[in-house]
């Protein structure tokens, strides 16, 4: 019984508290939202109290001079919107910190379908000022204050655009939009467009980009960069057109990523750089000229695409630590593995011109670079191709061109520096590693013309002129020139270390020796002209082929003298054939059966062919001799070849093999040679080696079978040669030894043949014969390098066998590879070879089937601190390095493409200055160990790019401490230990760090720890494998996008924003502000989020988002359980703000959203959320709001109140809760069938009620309410509307769910009253003193005369004299003069209706004798002989004889006297027709006897007084008098 009654106080109390929480909330009144449903006109100052929606099918026109207070509410257009000269904005001041009013208010959104013609608006305070997903026209349009400025998803044309103070972007396009006259001020980013642009004329200031096109297609033009820029233009994947015109100042004029064939023209800019790219793509850039101000390289470009740069200027200074210079430290600076164009350019710099490193190609034609130490650094480029290109170096520079590996060609190539005759150290193109094909190259002054180390020059004309040491040096290297070579005043025209050169004509003058020639070089002149030498004309221990004209002093150790003799080629029948001849590595074709060529004395073979079938010569050079050679021509049968002759099968005319008519047989002393070239044999013919005949191929490939009787086959160490076919020994007279011979068939020995191949191999069967010994010795050729110098004393073991390497850092070790005899078959197979040098290991196999040269390239980098540039080239890599390096601030370390750093283990590299990497690798040296990883962070100088590269096994792999930019791009991390990350970013980490298109894996911890003040960009990136978090990140910013991993992300306490992300479980904490969008997870957890964004998501999984003590909104969500599990946890909300959800689908879950909390919390809000499980929305002491959707569900309410606005659940339960469901209706209000304002009271029943005002308004109303004692349902709404001169209007209306949207409300349109002036007539005249009576006829349509305002007013000019009421009155009192009578007559609706008539009071005129007769001017009656005129001028008012001034009553004429004074007349003396309320004196005289008794005796007296009648006399005669005076005096 206790419990019972306990519990009943309980329920009382929580019922009392349920009613004060209704009723306090249902008091406030709502603002109203409206849609119009018809056309509808705004002017003047106009304040918003809802959200504004124009519907389809109606316009809205805002007219000149109004102004639209947004409030903090949003106008959507879905029909038209027409504005000119107007202002929308919002007068809520916002109070944070730096604030600039921005983000009041939503947005001004042109819908799909909807339109708008906007005529010098301006719009300011929103988020998005405008939101265009419809279409646009525009002119003279301003935008500012805002987050974001324009959003235009649909079309839009705007002429004349002023933008300013914009957070974010100014123009967010990813539609379609044509854009002229723009001025864009103090914002993120000008415009920025995926879609498809055409821009006419803008200028920007104060912008951190000012156009930025990451997608379609944009037309741009006339480009103006005031001041305050950081990039003027950035291009991403996906954008294609052009720019033409940019001009004015910013830090990069252009950024490239992923260009996709964008075009950039008509430039003339000033800043730090003119095209900065990690990634181009495809970019052309012409007609630019450049003035760079800082010591940053103007051209900094990487592709993998085309990069076309034609018409450049580039100039400028800056000043630095170094000093002030005059012009850009580095000009160009290209790499990666795309193609590089550079055409008509003009390129100045202090350090270098152009570097060029990577795997791609290099066009340049027709253009200038000009530096003061170097000009071209070409660095493992694979081609270049120059055309017309001048390099100029000042004096005292390094070097001209620095080529390092690639083919390159040049035509018409001029390298200069000033002559200065002590030059030294100086080169003006050095090679290395490289093939160089020139047509003519010029090299003017410098120390040394040209050298070439370890490569191929083929050049037409060479000019080295004017050089102090050396014209043209070669080591290792094979020089041709076809035409000229010309060397000038060096000391050593030419200069040759183990090399070859094959030289048309020399020309030297000018030296101390002509040609310096060493014992390993050979130097072949045709023509050799030296003069004005100081020594010698040639030294040296080498050989020189030479001829000439003149008496030369040759001291080199073997000179041959060469004779011009004239050679003839006739075929075997003695006809002229003009053959194709070779000989002394000079080539050509015989003319008319004859050519002259260059003969040694000593002999020189001449290789002849005719058709690809040739003979081999070797005549002796004789001064004016000559020589003739036959050329065979291959039969179409089997062929014997003649004994004594040697036979060349050379390359025919269209490369096709040479077919053979049947059997070929080489007879003793023949020789047949195939020199690159192919060889078919007819099926079943055999080639037959007789004894001492001889058969050799040089890259050559005999298809068929061999028999060879001769041990003379394929016995030339120069020979390499193929059979694609069966060989056979046979008759064998002494053991056998081949070299590079390589059979695709079977092998037979017979019996007693002993055959060795070196570098040989073997695919099919061999068979021997009894005694018969087949074998194969390959060798393995090793060369150990360091930056290219020989390493000597480096280990090579092969398989536990060691050789040393020599001073050439070249050992070798051979090995029988096949071994077959009488006992069976063996064979070698794989081999693991070791090299060691020092802490250096490297390994390789080697498959002893084939003979290998392999060269080991043990590079070192010295550790400590660096002083000068350090670049790593691909050439010399790999490289290794054992001890800590520093990269001190103001030096820069260089790691090109194609290299590999090895690193010890517990090794560092720590940068304080400027690191880049490329494609290349940077690893440990194996065996488990890992080196310390990059730490990089010191000053704001201090930069790393990390560009392409593969980063494994360090721990961690990059550390940031310190203030540092990083970017790590298309790079590859991967493999930490020792419990660490691949990435760390300190507590000190301040800068940023910007990770795109790169893959991190197989970490000991986490993928990434950041933490610090750095802002850390993610883009393109992919993380799995990560022992931890993949991402781990606290208190720092974020900008992320297109992420990718495996394992967890836990974010704390960060800003920013995550797009486009695909994981498993995200963790977050402490959030504020922080943006989520585009997500695919399994699961969302946190806590403390004072406010998270998050805006489109798929979840899979339960639970799907758990969300503790957090606010925000979630958009776009699609969670699916699986069939158990809840889809959202929203626990312990916060009390200042709350948590939404809108526009999402939940479904397969046992429970949609649980909600809970014990103490204050705001209410969750739900719109357009669509949940389908058993329960729908479960919640215990939690408000929650729900707009829309669909619940398929219960809903379950404890302790809390649910407000659903136009949706309904499955089922529904309360205990200690309410439910209610609103339905939303629009209320239109009408007028004759138009729209019209109206003042709304909406009630329902006496449980709600709220005021609004509008023509068409947007309200929720209650429709049901749910709580413990039971469900009310209401379906009628009371409306009470009001408007200004109308009747009232109070009607009950259906309404609810079910019901129809739209609740009009038609107003009764009011006539105003009539009113009519009936009493007096107009221009009615009355004498003052006499009354007026007023009467009106009046009427109303709706009201009674009762119910009106009837008013009267009686005007003399703008003065009022008196006002009356009713329909009928008196005027009274009014003085004479010209009056107006107004009557106004008001209906209860305010309308009114008025009336007036003109009226006029006279003067009084008592005696009525103001007759036409009266002159106005004496106002005197000669006709009737009496003063006259209205009282004021007759001086006998009533004309009884008796002037006014003599008469007590003036106005009466029946009594003139009253001589004692006592009020009465003596008597009484009426005219005719005139009557007066006076009555006569009984004692005229007053002594108190009545006149009747005195009557006698006066009569006595007066007869006998006669002084009387001469008092009458006198008085009469005064009175006359009196009025001649008058009179006159009127007249005058």
């Amino acid at each position: 019984m206790v419990n019972e009654e306990s519990q009943q106080v309980m329920r009382s109390r929580a019922l009392m508290l349920t009613a004060i929480i209704v009723i306090s909330s249902l008091s406030t009144v709502i603002a109203s939202d409206t849609v119009t449903t018809q056309d509808v006109e705004l002017s003047g100052n106009q304040t918003m109290t809802g959200n504004y929606t124009v519907s389809h099918g109606t316009t809205l026109t805002i007219k000149p001079g109004t102004t639209i207070d947004m409030q903090n509410y949003w106008m959507k257009v879905e029909g038209t919107l027409v504005a000119n000269n107007a202002t929308i904005m919002s007068s809520i001041q916002t109070t944070s910190p730096g604030s600039h009013n921005a983000g009041v208010w939503d947005a001004l959104t042109i819908s799909q379908g909807g339109n708008a013609v906007l005529d010098n608006v301006t719009i300011s305070n929103a988020k998005s000022c405008m939101i265009i997903d419809g279409s646009l026209t525009a002119t003279s349009l301003s935008i500012e204050d805002c987050l974001i400025g324009i959003e235009i998803d649909g079309t839009a044309q705007i002429n004349g655009l002023t933008a300013a103070h914009v957070d974010n972007d100014g123009l967010r396009i990813t539609g379609t939009a044509t854009l002229s006259d723009l001025d864009l001020t103090d914002m993120s980013a000008g415009i920025s467009s995926v879609g498809d642009i055409t821009v006419s004329g803008a200028e920007f200031t104060d912008i951190g980009t000012g156009i930025s096109l990451s997608g379609g297609h944009s037309d741009v033009d006339t480009l103006n960069f005031n001041s305050g820029i950081g990039n003027a233009v950035s291009i991403s994947s996906n954008a294609s057109g052009d720019i033409d015109g940019m001009t004015g100042d910013s830090n990069n004029a252009i950024v490239a990523m992923d260009s996709t064939g964008f075009t950039i023209s008509n430039v003339d800019m000033t800043g730090e750089r003119l095209v900065n790219s990690w990634s181009a793509g495809d970019l052309t850039v012409s007609n630019a000229v450049f003035e760079s101000d800082s010591g940053e390289t103007p051209i900094d470009i990487r592709t993998s695409g085309t990069v076309s740069l034609s018409d450049i200027t580039l100039t400028g200074q800056f000043s630095s630590m170094q000093g002030s210079f005059n012009a850009p430290w580095i000009g160009v600076a290209l790499a990666g593995s795309g193609d590089f164009i550079i055409s008509n350019s003009d390129i100045e710099s202090t350090d270098t011109a152009l570097t060029a490193s990577g795997t791609g190609t290099l066009e340049v034609t027709n253009s200038k670079f000009s530096s003061e130490r170097l000009g071209f650094s070409l660095s493992g480029i694979s081609a270049t191709d120059m055309t017309d290109v001048t390099v100029n170096i000042s004096t005292g520079g390094d070097m001209g061109i620095d080529i390092l590996q690639g083919s390159h060609n040049f035509d018409g190539l001029e390298v200069n520096m000033p002559i200065y005759q002590f030059e030294t150290g100086s080169t003006g193109i050095e090679a290395w590693w490289c093939d160089i094909t020139a047509v003519d190259i010029s090299v003017n002054g410098f120390a040394n013309s040209l050298s070439v180390y370890e490569s191929v020059l083929n050049a037409e004309d060479l000019n080295l002129l004017d050089s102090t040491e050396q014209g043209l040096y070669s080591s290792s290297s094979m020089v041709y020139v076809s035409d000229s070579l010309e060397t000038r005043f060096a000391d050593s025209g030419l200069v040759m270390d183990s090399s070859h050169a094959t030289l048309r004509t020399w020309t030297a003058s000018y030296h101390e020796v002509s040609g310096d020639i060493d014992l390993d070089s050979e130097v072949t002149v045709w023509s050799f002209t030296s003069t004005n030498n100081l020594n010698s004309d040639t030294t040296g221990d080498g050989t020189l082929n030479y001829g000439t004209s003149q008496a030369l002093d040759l001291q080199t150790s073997t000179n041959n003298r060469l004779w011009e003799m004239t050679v003839s080629f006739e075929d075997l029948s003695g006809n002229s054939v003009d053959a194709d001849w070779e000989v002394l590595g000079f080539s050509g074709t015989a003319s008319s059966g004859s050519a002259l060529l260059p003969i040694s004395e000593a002999g020189s073979q001449i290789v002849a062919t005719y058709a690809g079938v040739g003979a081999i010569s070797t005549p002796t050079g004789t001064q004016g001799g000559t020589h003739t050679i036959q050329v065979p021509i291959m039969p179409q049968s089997d062929w014997t070849l003649t004994a004594g002759t040697v036979v060349v099968l050379g390359p025919t005319e269209d490369g096709s093999p040479h077919q053979a008519g049947g059997d070929i047989t080489i007879p003793a002393n023949a020789k047949l040679v195939l020199q690159n070239t192919r060889l078919v044999l007819p099926t079943s013919a055999v080639l037959t080696i007789d004894s001492y005949g001889d058969f050799e191929g040089e890259n050559a490939i005999l298809d068929g079978d061999i028999i060879s009787h001769s041990d003379l086959f394929s016995d030339s160490q120069s020979s390499n040669l193929t059979v694609d076919g069966d060989v056979l020994w046979t008759s064998c007279q002494s053991d056998i030894t081949l070299y590079n011979l390589h059979i695709v068939g079977d092998v037979q020995l017979d019996n007693s043949c002993k055959v060795t191949v070196h570098s040989g191999s073997v695919s099919s069967n061999v068979t021997v014969g009894t005694g018969a010994i087949f074998e194969i010795v390959n060798t393995l050729e090793v060369t150990v390098l360091d930056k290219g110098e020989p390493v000597q004393g480096a280990s090579v073991t092969v398989q536990g066998q060691s050789v040393v390497t020599n001073v050439d850092g070249m050992a070798s070790k051979s090995t029988t590879a096949l071994m077959v005899d009488s006992s069976g078959t063996s064979v070698a197979g794989l081999k693991q070879v070791t090299m060691e040098w020092g802490q250096i290991t490297d390994l390789m196999a080697w498959d002893t089937s084939s003979s290998m040269q392999h060269t080991f390239v043990a590079s070192t980098v010295s550790g400590g601190s660096i002083s000068e540039w350090l670049i790593l080239e691909k050439a010399w890599s790999p490289y290794h390095l054992t001890s800590d390096l520093i990269v001190p601030q103001g030096q820069t370390m260089t790691i090109n493409d194609g290299v590999s750093l090895r690193v010890a283990d517990q090794v560092s590299i720590t940068v304080e200055g400027t690191f880049n990497s490329g494609f290349s690798t940077i690893s440990s040296m194996g065996g488990g160990a890992r080196w310390n990883g990059l730490i990089v962070g010191d000053n704001v100088e201090t930069s790393a790019q990390i560009l392409g590269t593969s980063m494994v096994e360090g721990s961690p792999l990059i550390t940031v401490s310190g203030d540092a930019d990083v970017v790590i791009s298309n790079a590859l991390l991967s493999r930490s230990s020792s419990a660490e990350p691949l990435i760390r970013t300190t507590n000190s980490a301040t800068g940023t760090v910007q990770i795109i298109s790169t893959s991190l894996s197989d970490s000991a911890s986490h993928c990434i720890e950041a933490q610090g003040s750095t802002t850390l960009t993610l883009e393109q990136v992919t993380m799995q494998n990560c022992e931890s978090n993949s991402l781990w990140a606290r208190g720092l910013h974020l900008a992320i996008d297109d992420l990718q991993v495996s394992e967890m992300v836990d974010l704390g306490g960060v800003s920013g924003y995550l797009s486009n992300f695909v994981g498993n479980e995200m963790i977050v904490n402490n959030l504020d502000g922080f943006v989520i969008s585009g997500i695919d997870i399994t699961s969302l957890n946190g806590t403390d989020n004072r406010e998270i964004t998050l805006n489109g998501a798929t979840i899979n999984g339960a639970p799907a988002i758990d969300l503790d003590n957090s606010a925000g909104v979630l958009t776009d969500l699609t969670i699916d359980c699986g069939g158990s599990g809840t889809g959202v946890t929203a626990h312990h909300g916060r009390a200042s703000s709350p948590l939404n959800i809108m526009d999402s689908t939940i479904s397969s879950c046992t429970k949609g959203i649980d909600l809970h909390t014990d103490g204050e919390s705001a209410a969750m809000e739900l719109s357009n959320v669509a949940i389908d499980s058993m329960v729908a929305i479960s919640s215990d002491g939690a408000n929650i709001i729900v707009n829309g959707g669909e619940l398929n569900g219960s809903l379950d309410i404890n302790s809390a109140i649910a407000n659903l606005y136009d949706v309904s659940p499955s089922s529904q339960s309360t205990s200690f809760g309410e439910i209610r469901i609103w339905s939303t209706h629009i209320f239109d209000v009408r007028l004759n069938g138009n729209s019209h304002p109206a003042d709304l009271q909406i009630s329902v029943g006496d449980y709600w009620s709220a005021d609004y005002y509008g023509s068409s308004i947007v309200v929720s109303v209650p429709n049901s309410v749910n709580t413990d004692s039971g469900e009310t349902t209401f379906s009628n709404v009371r409306v009470l509307a009001t408007s200004e001169n109308l009747p009232d209007s109070d009607e009950n209306y259906s309404f609810g769910l079910e019901a129809d949207e739209i609740i009009e409300i038609n107003l009764v349109s009011n006539q105003a009253p009539t009113a009519e002036i009936i009493i007096p007539d107009d221009g009615f005249t009355i004498m003052e003193t006499l009354p007026i009576e007023i009467r009106a006829v009046v009427g109303d349509d709706l009201d009674s005369s009762e119910d009106m305002q009837i008013i009267w007013t009686v005007v003399v000019g703008q003065s009022e004299m008196m006002q009356l009421s009713g329909e009928w009155n008196n005027i009274t009192d009014l003085p004479a003069g010209m009056y107006i009578l107004n009557l106004e007559v008001t209906d209860s609706q305010g309308l009114s209706t008025s009336d007036s008539i003109f009226f006029e009071i006279t003067l009084l005129d008592s005696d009525g004798d103001w007759a036409i007769t009266c002159n106005v001017e004496t106002w005197f009656d000669k006709e009737e002989n009496l003063y006259c005129g209205p009282d004021v001028f007759d001086t006998d008012d009533d004309n009884d004889g008796v002037l006014d001034i003599r008469d007590p009553w003036p106005a009466d004429a029946c009594a003139s006297m009253d001589t004692d004074s006592d009020g009465q007349p003596d008597d009484l003396h009426c005219p005719l027709g005139v009557s007066t309320w006076l009555t006569a004196d009984p004692d005229d005289d007053g002594d108190g006897i009545p006149d009747v008794s005195e009557g006698a005796e006066s009569a006595e007296d007066s007869e006998s007084s006669p002084i009387i009648l001469i008092l009458f006399v006198i008085l009469f005669l005064a009175a006359a008098a009196f009025m001649l005076m008058r009179r006159n005096k009127g007249v005058e």
